[in-house]
C-alpha cells in the first residue's frame, strides 16, 4: 500500500519578490488532477501582463492550505521557491499585502488575518479567504478577538489583547500582544514587560528584558502603562496557569465562530497604493468567481463611480 502524504497548496505571507505573482511547481505526477494552472497574456495600454491563475480541488483529503511566514518569522522575507521546497508545496500564492523591505518593523506586517491548522498567526481586520474544517471555502470579513486568562491559586484573572504576533508601536504603552514562534524566535521590544509561557500553559519567567520565544510555548506583552502595573501585573505570578481564547466574528452578519471552525485563513486585502483599504462588504464566491465591491476601490483612487439601473451601465470617472 503506498504511503499517503498530506500535499500542501501553500499562501506565501512572507516574500523576498513581491511583485511577480509566480506559481511553482515541484515536479510530481501526483500534483496532476488536483491542481491545475493556466497563463494568460493581457494587453492594455501598450503594455503586456501575464496573468497566471491556479485550480485546486479542495476536496482531494491530503490536500491542505495553509499560510507560510518567511523561516526567520513575520517581517523577515524569504525566496518564494525556498519557502515552497521547505513546505513541500505543490503550488504557492504570493501575498500577502505589505513590503518586505520597510525600514520601519512596526510596518512590516500582513495587513490581514492569518490562520494556519485552527491556530492564529496573526490578527487582523479585513476581507479574508476562509477555508472551513469541512473544507469549504468563503470570503468574509472577519474580526479577531482575544482573551488572555490568567489563573493564580483557583482565581482567574482575564484581559484582552490587542492581538496576536504584531506590535503597535513604541508609543502604545497599553498594549497587550501575544506572541507565538510564527512572529520570529525573540521579543526584545522597548518599555514592555515580556511574560513567558510554555505551551503547557505555565508562566516561566517576567521580565523587561528580551526574551526569547519558546519552541513550546508563548510569549504574551505587556505595556508599561501606569494601569498596567497597578492592575494587571500583579495578577501575574511564575507558575500561573495562562490560556489564550480566540474567537472570529462576521463583520456582515455579526455571527460569530470558535477558531477551531476554521482550518486556514488568509486576509484577501486589497490595498491601494500601499494602504488598506476597508470594505463596506466581504466579497462573494459566485459560480467560482470572486466579486469586488467596486465602489470602495474606485473612490479609494480618488475616482467617482455611478450606476445607471436603466442601462445597466457604470460610469468611472477619475
Amino acid at each position: 500500500m503506498p504511503h499517503a502524504r498530506f500535499r500542501t497548496l501553500t499562501y506565501t505571507a512572507m516574500l523576498s519578490c513581491l511583485l511577480s505573482a509566480a506559481l511553482i511547481f515541484p515536479a510530481s505526477t501526483s500534483a496532476q488532477g488536483i491542481v491545475q494552472t493556466q497563463t494568460r497574456t493581457i494587453a492594455y495600454n501598450g503594455k503586456s501582463f501575464t496573468v497566471q491563475w491556479v485550480t485546486v480541488d479542495l476536496t482531494d483529503p491530503y490536500l491542505r492550505v495553509k499560510p507560510v511566514t518567511a523561516e526567520d518569522g513575520i517581517g523577515h522575507d524569504e525566496p518564494f521557491s525556498s519557502m515552497l521546497t521547505r513546505n513541500h508545496a505543490i503550488a504557492g500564492i504570493n501575498g500577502t499585502f505589505f513590503d518586505a523591505y520597510e525600514k520601519d518593523d512596526t510596518q512590516r506586517y500582513p495587513n490581514g488575518l492569518l490562520i494556519g491548522s485552527g491556530e492564529i498567526m496573526h490578527s487582523g481586520v479585513n476581507p479574508a479567504f476562509l477555508v472551513q474544517a469541512d473544507k469549504t471555502v468563503s470570503l468574509q470579513r472577519i474580526q479577531t478577538e482575544h482573551q488572555i486568562s490568567v489563573t493564580h491559586q483557583s482565581k482567574a484573572y482575564t484581559f484582552t489583547a490587542w492581538g496576536v504576533n504584531k506590535y503597535y508601536g513604541d508609543s502604545a504603552n497599553d498594549q497587550v500582544v501575544w506572541y507565538t514562534r510564527a512572529f520570529g524566535p525573540t521579543i526584545d521590544f522597548p518599555n514592555s514587560t515580556k511574560v513567558v509561557v510554555l505551551r503547557e500553559g505555565k508562566v516561566t519567567a517576567i521580565t523587561t528584558q528580551n526574551v526569547d520565544i519558546p519552541e513550546d510555548g508563548q510569549v504574551f506583552l505587556l505595556g508599561n502603562s501606569a494601569n498596567y502595573k497597578t492592575h494587571v501585573l500583579p495578577n501575574i505570578h511564575i507558575g500561573d496557569t495562562v490560556k489564550l481564547t480566540s474567537s472570529l466574528h462576521n463583520q456582515d452578519t455579526g455571527a460569530s465562530s470558535m477558531l477551531t471552525s476554521v482550518d486556514a485563513a488568509i486576509g484577501a486585502g486589497p490595498t491601494v497604493n500601499g494602504q488598506s483599504v476597508v470594505l463596506p462588504e466581504a466579497p462573494a464566491i459566485i459560480d467560482g468567481h470572486i466579486y469586488m465591491p467596486l465602489r470602495a476601490i474606485i473612490e479609494s483612487l480618488g475616482g467617482q463611480i455611478q450606476w445607471y439601473p436603466q442601462l445597466y451601465r457604470v460610469s468611472l470617472r477619475f
